[in-house]
């Protein structure tokens, strides 16, 4: 039976597969108006850069809301990582930890307009107030596992996670909301892939090697980058100080845990740390006491100190 709570809060089920519509990996047409046409530069900010291209910060004239504005480079492999990251990001659109999309435009210099992360990426948040602790990392790691089930369960390989391509959206004290980002190098397979790709620190063993790879490339460098937010730096020459890395940083893939089993570990699953995810998931959300009741259950957690009874 279908629940209505989930009709409100279809993310809300973290132990299920998170994606509840099957959106085709393809694109769609492009946006009817041209870019500099709906959206307005004249700040002329740039956000950030990469290889295919840079992000600026526009406003768009008749809602005048504030939105980033990625720009490709016309050529062959920028086109290419425009296709690839619309429709990554179609396929995914709704999720609360994945940059949301919101226009799209073809021609001479393709671009895509998403929502714009109020404070910047989780590397330049670390270059400014060092290393985190245990619980304020332990609950940006859920979001980001909840952002990597979701794609792995669309068949999608970011291939490409690290601080850099995660916005912070929104602080609360110690505690960090992010959002997974930049899918120019994602890819849809079932099978197994052999491009070599990525940033260079956080790259598995087997991309380094030039062997083929599946998706337990992305919880390799979900490993890399908790060690980032622990100790402040990406680990040189494979050296590992923190032996809780140890079932996302396996040489061998098949022995690395994946998202979801990686959602069950014990070490993110404590009561405090899952608490607040869970508040703040359904934060806002009123009326369905029983179903979020459900939820809280299945990791022992008392969620009636958050929840109001409905009547």
């Amino acid at each position: 039976m279908f629940s209505p709570f989930l009709a409100i809060a279809p993310w809300i089920r973290i132990n299920l597969p998170p994606c509840h519509i099957d959106v085709p990996y393809s694109t769609e047409e492009f946006s009817s108006l041209s870019l500099d046409g709906a959206y307005d530069f004249k700040a002329n900010k740039k956000l950030g850069s990469g290889a295919s291209g840079s992000v600026f910060l526009a406003t768009h004239k008749m809602t005048q809301n504030r939105v980033a504005v990625k720009r490709f480079l016309c050529n062959y492999n920028s086109v290419k990582d425009f296709r690839r990251e619309l429709a990554s990001l179609r396929v995914l659109r709704g999720h609360p930890n994945i940059v949301n999309l919101i226009d799209s435009f073809g021609g001479k210099r393709p671009a895509l307009v998403m929502e714009v992360a109020n404070h910047g990426d989780l590397e330049s948040y670390l270059e400014d107030h060092g290393p985190l602790t245990e619980d304020a990392a332990k609950y940006i790691m859920l979001q980001l596992l909840n952002a990597i089930q979701a794609c792995h369960d669309k068949n999608i390989m970011h291939r490409d996670i690290k601080l850099g391509n995660v916005l912070v959206s929104a602080i609360d004290g110690v505690r960090l909301t992010v959002q997974l980002a930049d899918f120019g190098f994602s890819a849809k397979s079932k099978h197994r892939l052999q491009r070599y790709c990525g940033t260079k620190g956080y790259m598995a063993p087997e991309i380094r090697a030039n062997k083929f790879y599946d998706h337990s490339i992305d919880i390799w460098s979900l490993g890399i980058t908790m060690h980032a937010l622990l100790t402040g730096k990406v680990p040189s020459n494979g050296k590992l100080t923190i032996d809780r890395l140890s079932p996302m940083l396996q040489k061998y893939p098949n022995k690395r845990l994946t998202a979801k089993q990686l959602l069950g570990h014990f070490w993110f699953m404590d009561h405090s740390t899952l608490t607040q995810f869970v508040k703040r998931l359904i934060d806002g959300i009123n009326g369905y006491y029983d179903e979020i009741c459900g939820l809280c259950g299945t990791y022992k957690i008392h969620c009636e100190v958050f929840v109001e009874k409905k009547p």
